[in-house]
This record gives structure tokens, sequence and C-alpha cells, in this order.
């Protein structure tokens, strides 16, 4: 794959910019709906405190009795916006919206069974199918309502019957001001209008018409439709219903209690009044809540069981629709999807956001609200539901499980992040829309100009190999930044450069190979050409120029192996403490033996005494000498000085190090050498000004190895041009002798 391509694919991180801007919007999302949160939870409380304070008003909302009563007693009855028509059809119920009671049939335990066994001719099986659908509903002064009974044959009232109903029937017990405990029969003779009677204190059977309503039959079983004054129904108020075909023991289901399968047959005396309650939204307490009604917002208070006792306002849509923008920006982040869908409640117990319906007590005994489980979502927007506990004589009371009244429930619609404006969340859309699209073209841009740079050396380098060097190094590429680029071109022009200054010189090693090996070689052929027709006395000159022609061979070949044997001779090699010093002063004294033709001096600055200390192979840093004084020997003139100088200095790179230079009096080095000098096979005997050493053998192998033993010791060597002659550097970084271990003798 192209670098081109690489480098678009890497700036395809710039899509992290979307996902950042998502987890930043959710971290946002989070942060404003916990605000929202606190507002309506701070709001609710304010009302519970308010509520609680006010014991008259929630004596008046039957919130003041602290009995823990069992919610399968009660009976919800709705406010309805209207009456309906009391017929025995559902259908003008379906416009509430409202959603029944049911009950279902289950065995009868044990005191039951035998309570019905002293009333009844025969122990059979009770109804199992046996089911009822109960709705209630208010309007004025009126209750309604709406029994559905399935499961059941139908059998209707024999007028001729001593009981209070035979057949089946309602049960409607109540407990009424002045008139105490009263069990009503609703029963039929036929389909039609129903019947409400009642056995008084002389268990003679009344009717009593206030209650009036009309009985349907239906496929599954038959319907009921009531209207009766809503004050029968107060303070308790229960409903039953009894499936009774002459043959089986009765079966009751609904609120009435154990007592219900009984009432209607024969007089079985004085019967305990009921448990069951009629719940109904109080309206002083719904008055005062309007006082902190706000458009989307609504309030409602629950008793001790769920039962909705209270509400004031609704949760109408006031905010205008959201733009794209917005839409997409909530979308984006994602929380929205998590949120639990909006279900209104229609049978009068809602959803009380961590308290449970069935014990309300336990709100008292933690306030803290799980947050998760307040929103939902309604379209497009959300709901926010918080509820708090409501406490009697509050606060001076405390939150005291046995003074719990009830519940203060607030709801509010929001749309997402109503708190910021359009403009606010499409200039956030738009600016991280285009930030993450200047950011993707920046690296695209980028990334097509370095591969640029690349391509145009890759070219110059492919131009190098057929092209001559002038013309090459004309074009090559030349880059203004000083970044990395910039220097692997310089760093491939200079090795360009030295790689044609190599192979200009392996092309020039035949001549020189020839012009070294042509001069012996046609020595020795000449001498024993010449051996063939000369005499006796002849014989031993042309022998003696033959034997030196063949050990002048011979040094070639050994010249050209000894660098070979140097680089096994350093891997050999093991470092040792030594003085620098001290062996540059032995060895200026050998040199002064070896050439007497020439003066050596030798200066060591500072002679302070062990401050030349370190690690190195000798042997080698001899032969390393040897080359460099060799080399200075042969173009320096006769009587001339040959300076050896040590000093301490600091490098920029290796930080302390030795300073080793040679210097001599001689020819200047040449420019054509420049940065080749010491290469294989480099050499410049031509230059030579010391005719007494014209019969040796150079291949240019001497500083060559120079470099070789110099490297071995982590240091460089380097040959400068100075105003009297030349001068050799060997530059090796202070090591001190503690950082090797020293082999162990075998």
């Amino acid at each position: 794959m192209k670098l081109r391509r690489q480098l678009a694919l890497v700036s395809l991180i710039a899509l992290l910019l979307p996902w950042a801007l998502g987890q930043y919007l959710q971290v946002f999302d989070r942060l404003l709906r916990e605000g929202q949160v606190r507002a309506l939870n701070a709001t609710a409380l304010a009302v519970a405190a308010r509520l609680g304070a006010d014991a008259t008003l929630l004596n008046a909302a039957q919130l003041s009795n602290r009995a823990s009563l069992d919610s399968e007693r009660e009976i919800y009855a709705h406010p309805l916006a209207s009456p309906p028509i009391i017929d025995g059809y559902t259908d003008d119920w379906g416009i509430y919206g409202l959603t029944s009671r049911q009950f279902t049939a289950a065995a009868l335990d044990q005191q039951t069974s035998s309570t019905l066994s002293n009333h009844s001719t025969a122990n059979h099986e009770p109804h199992n199918n046996f089911s009822l659908h109960l709705t209630a509903g208010t309007h004025g002064e009126s209750l309604f309502l709406l029994v559905e009974v399935e499961g059941t044959k139908r059998h209707y009232h024999q007028p001729d019957s001593n009981n209070l109903a035979s057949g089946n029937h309602l049960i409607i017990a109540n407990q009424q001001k002045g008139m105490g405990n009263r069990y009503y029969a609703i029963r039929a003779d036929t389909p039609g209008r129903v019947q409400a009677v009642y056995r008084d204190d002389h268990g003679k059977i009344r009717p009593d018409y206030r209650i009036r309503g009309f009985w349907r039959d239906t496929d599954a079983g038959y319907q009921v439709e009531l209207r009766m004054p809503l004050d029968m129904a107060e303070p308790h108020f229960a409903l039953s219903a009894i499936a009774n075909d002459g043959n089986a023991t009765p079966s009751a289901i609904g609120t009435a209690g154990q007592w219900a399968s009984v009432a209607g047959g024969p007089d079985a005396g004085v019967l305990p009044g009921t448990e069951g309650r009629l719940i109904r939204q109080n309206h002083e307490l719904s008055e005062a809540l309007k006082v902190f009604a706000l458009p989307g917002k609504r309030f409602i208070v629950t008793d001790r069981q769920g039962w909705q006792v209270a509400q004031a306002g609704q949760l109408e849509s006031l905010a205008p629709q959201r733009s794209w923008v917005t839409q997409w920006l909530l979308d984006f982040a994602g929380r929205r999807r998590t949120l639990a869908p909006w279900q209104p409640v229609h049978n009068g117990r809602p959803l009380l956001p961590e308290i449970n319906h069935h014990n309300v007590s336990d709100a008292a005994k933690s306030t803290n609200i799980d947050n998760s489980s307040l929103w939902y979502r309604a379209g497009n927007d959300d709901i926010a539901s918080v509820a708090v506990p409501l406490y009697l004589d509050w606060p001076d009371a405390g939150a005291v499980e046995s003074q719990l009244a009830g519940t203060v429930m607030v709801e509010q619609r929001l749309q997402p992040w109503q708190g910021l404006g359009h403009a606010t969340l499409g200039h956030l859309a738009w600016v991280s829309a285009l930030s993450g699209a200047l950011l993707i073209l920046v690296l695209i841009g980028y990334a097509s100009w370095l591969s640029a740079r690349i391509r145009r050396l890759s070219r110059a380098a492919n131009a190098a190999q057929a092209q001559p060097l002038g013309e090459v190094l004309e074009l090559w590429p030349h880059y203004r930044l000083n970044d990395e680029l910039a220097d692997l071109a310089s760093q491939y022009r200079t090795l360009l450069t030295q790689v044609h200054g190599h192979t200009d010189y392996l092309k020039s090693l035949t001549g020189k190979l020839s012009h070294e090996l042509r001069t012996p070689l046609a020595i020795v052929r000449s001498s024993l050409d010449n051996m063939d027709g000369a005499n006796n006395s002849q014989l031993p000159v042309y022998l003696k120029r033959a034997r030196l022609g063949s050990e002048r061979l011979s040094a070639i070949i050994t010249a050209m192996s000894e660098a070979d044997r140097v680089e096994a001779s350093i891997r050999a090699s093991e470092p040792q403490p030594i003085d620098l010093g001290q062996l540059l002063s032995e060895m200026t004294e050998a040199y002064r033996s070896a050439y007497p033709t020439h003066q050596f001096n030798h200066t060591i600055a500072p002679a302070a005494a062990d401050a030349y200390r370190t690690l190195a192979v000798p042997e080698l840093l001899v032969q390393l000498l040897d080359k460099l004084v060799d080399n200075a020997t042969d173009f320096s003139p006769p009587e001339t000085p040959i300076e050896l100088h040590l000093e301490l200095s600091q490098d920029a790179e290796w930080g302390p190090s030795y300073r080793l230079s040679v210097n001599n009096t001689g020819p200047e080095l040449p420019a054509s050498l420049e940065g080749q000098l010491f290469n294989s096979l480099t050499s410049s005997r031509h230059s030579s000004i010391n005719s007494s050493n014209h019969g040796r053998v150079h291949l240019g192998l001497g500083l060559y190895i120079v470099e070789l033993i110099a490297r071995s010791h982590q240091g460089r060597a380097r040959a400068q041009n100075t105003p009297t002659g030349v001068c050799f550097l060997i530059e090796l970084p202070a090591r001190s002798p503690g950082m090797f271990a020293q082999r162990q003798p075998n």
C-alpha cells in the first residue's frame, strides 16, 4: 500500500471527533437531566411540606387514616367528564380511556367454606373461570359503576324465592351515616332494569330506588351498569359479583369480603360491616395543588396504597417542534433510545418511581430516587417523574413511618435540552462538523505533501543510477524544513557521494593493481629470459633480480590481507586498563630509534598522573600509531619534526574524551580525497616526497586500518590540513576502567 494511502487511512482518526462529541453530549445530557430532576425533586418536597402542614386538608382527603388498609379491598372512582347513559352498553365508557379493575376467582379458605356450608344445600366445586371487570367513575354527586362478569351461566332471580337474590347477582356492601352497615343485592328477573334490595332490621326485603341500573347479557356472561348517590359510598363501600346456579356453592369475587356470597341468601341475621373503601379524587386537595401547577407540569397526590386522590396540571407539549439539527444531535448522543416509552396509566394508580404500590411506607426508609427510572420517552418529548413521601404534621413530626400519609408526585414534559436554544445547538453541530471536516482535509493534504516529498526523493535516487553524479547532485531535493525527511535527503546525498567516489576508486583499482604488479612481474620475466643465454657470472645477478620481484609480489599480497588480519585481531581482543600518556611516551622513544631521519616530539596536556587512564587494547593502539607515523614519515621531508599530541577534550556528543593527534609537514591532502581518505584501497602515493620510500608497496590500507581500530574503541578518525602540513586526529571516549569486567583467565 502506498504511503499516501496509509496516511489517508491514518487521517481517518479524525472520526474520533464525532465520537468524542457523542461522549460529550451524553455527559452533557446526563448532567442536564440530573439538574432537572433535582429541580423537580425540590419542587415535590416543597409541595409535600405545604400539604403535610395542613391537617384539615389531609383529613378531608381521607389521608389521615393511618391504618394499613388492604388495597385489594378498595375501588378507585375516576372523575368523568360527562355522565354515561345507563343502558347496559360499554360504548360511552370507551371514550374515557379508563382501565378496568380485574378480579379472578380463587378457592375459598377453610373459614369461608365452613361459613358457607351452613347456608347452602350442597357443597360442590366453586366456579373456577369466574372473573369480574369493574370500572367506577364519579360525575357531580353520582357514582357510576360498570360491572362485567364472565365465566358464569345465565341464572336470573326467581320471584318466588325467599332469598334476597337467587341466581347470579351483585352485592354492594356499604356503611352510611346514620344507617349503619347494609348489604344490597343487585338482581334481575330478566335482562333489563335491575332491582336494588336489602334486608331491614326485621329481616324484611326492602327496595332502594336510589340505586338504578341496567342488566345486559353477553356471550361470556353479563354486564351491569349502575348509578347511585355518591354519599351512599362513604365512608365504606365494596362490591362483589356472585355466581349462583343453585347447584354449586356460590362463588364471590370483588371487594365485599367473605360474607358477600351469603348476603343474598336466606336471612343470616346481622352481617359484619365491610372493610372496603371507595377512593376518589378530592376537590379541595386538587385546588390546593393548582397553586403550584405550571404549563407542561402535573402534580399528583396518592395515598398510602398508591391511589390517586388529587391532580393538578397537564402534560401537554408547549415547546415548538425541534429542528433537524437538534434531532440529529439527540439521536447521535443515543441517550433517548435507552428510555422507556411513556405509558399513561388509567387505573387510578400512577407509576411511582422507586415506590412500591403495595407498601408505600417503604418510602419513609429512603428518599433517594434512582435517576435512571425517572425519565420516559413520549414521542419527541421526554417526561421526567419524581415522587417524595407525604407526611402528616410535616416537618414537626419528622419522617416517621407512622406519619406517612401518601406520596407527592411531580411530572414534567420537556423537550430534550430545552435549556439550550436551537441556535446554540445548531452552532455546536456545525462547528463540530466543520472542525472534523477541516481536520480530515488538513491530514489528507499533509499526507499528500509528505508523499510528494518522498516521491521526489525516490525519483532523484532512481535518476542517480543512470545520470552523472554532477547532474544528480544539482537536481537533488533541497528541503527548507529541518525535519527527518530533510536529514534523510542530506544523508542520502552524502552516501551517494561516498558510493560514487568508492565506485570510481574501484574502477581505478584495476589500473592501480596492474601498475603495482606489472613492474615486479616484468622484473621476474626479464630475469628468467636473460638467464637462458647468460653465463655463469651473470646468473647470480638475474637470480637476485627475480628474487626481489617475487618478494615484492609477496609483499603486495601480504598488504592486501593485512586488513582482514586486523579485523580478526579486533574481534579477539579484550580491553584492559592502560595509561595513554605513558603509552605515547614509550612509543615516541621507539619511533626516534626506528626513524632516525626525522625528529619526533610529543606533548601531553595536562600532564597530571592517571589523567589518561582508560580501557583500551594496547596492541591495537600501537598498531594505530604505527600506521599514522608510517604515513607521516612517507610524506615528511627528512629532518622535519613529527609532533604527537595528547589532550583532554569535552565533546558535545560523547562528553569527556581523549584527543590524540599526529602532525607532519608536507603536502596538503587533495580535495578529491575528501571523505574517502580512510576508505579501503585509497592511496595517493604519487604525492610522496620521500624518495627513499619509493620502493615500498602502498595500497591505501594503512589509514583504513586506523579507522577500524578507532571505531573498535567507539572513537573516530579525522584528517585535516594545517598551515604547515597535515594533522591526523583520533578521538576516543573517556571510559573508566571499572566499566568493563575483566575476562577470567582460562
